[in-house]
C-alpha cells in the first residue's frame, strides 16, 4: 500500500477510510445492517509547518509527523486528547507509530512538522426522501452516494 501526504484524486478518493470498511483484508468489511449505527468523520489536514521541539505542539490542536528515513507517522490533533497526552508525550508516541525509539525525534536527521485539520462528520447513512409514487420503504443511503 503506498502512502502519501500528497493530495491523490477527488477527496472522495482520498478517504482511506471508506476502501478500509469495505475491502481492508485485516477486517471483516462492514454489513448493511451496520451502517445505522456507524459515524464517519473526515479530518482535512491543513499545511505542515516546522516544529522546532515538541513543547511547541499544542496538543488537541495540532497534529505531528515525524520522519526519520522511510519511518513516517501522523497522529491527528485528536489523538493527545484522547490519551490526555502534552506535546512530548505525542511525538514520542508518533516516534513509536513510526517504528522508532520513543526519543527518535531528538536525532538532527528527524523531521517534525505540526498541523491543524478542518473535521466533519455525520451519520453513515441518511434515509432518502420518501417517494411518493413508491409504496416501499426507504433504503439508507450510504453517505448520501447512493
Amino acid at each position: 500500500m503506498q502512502r502519501t501526504l500528497e493530495r491523490v484524486g477527488t477527496p472522495f478518493e482520498s478517504v482511506a477510510a471508506c476502501s478500509a470498511a469495505l475491502r481492508d483484508p485485516r477486517f471483516v468489511p462492514l454489513a448493511a445492517a451496520e451502517l445505522p449505527s456507524i459515524r464517519v468523520e473526515v479530518s482535512v489536514l491543513g499545511p505542515a509547518v516546522p516544529l522546532p521541539a515538541p513543547a511547541d505542539l499544542r496538543p488537541g490542536i495540532d497534529g505531528v509527523i515525524v520522519e526519520l528515513g522511510p519511518s513516517v507517522a501522523l497522529p491527528l490533533p485528536e489523538v493527545a486528547d484522547h490519551f490526555h497526552w502534552g506535546g512530548r508525550e505525542m511525538v514520542e508516541a508518533a516516534c513509536r507509530k513510526a517504528g522508532l525509539r520513543a526519543e527518535a525525534w531528538r536525532d538532527a536527521r528527524t523531521r517534525l512538522w505540526a498541523f491543524r485539520t478542518a473535521r466533519f462528520g455525520g451519520p453513515a447513512v441518511e434515509e432518502a426522501e420518501p417517494d411518493p409514487t413508491d409504496d416501499q420503504d426507504a433504503e439508507p443511503a450510504l453517505m448520501g452516494l447512493a
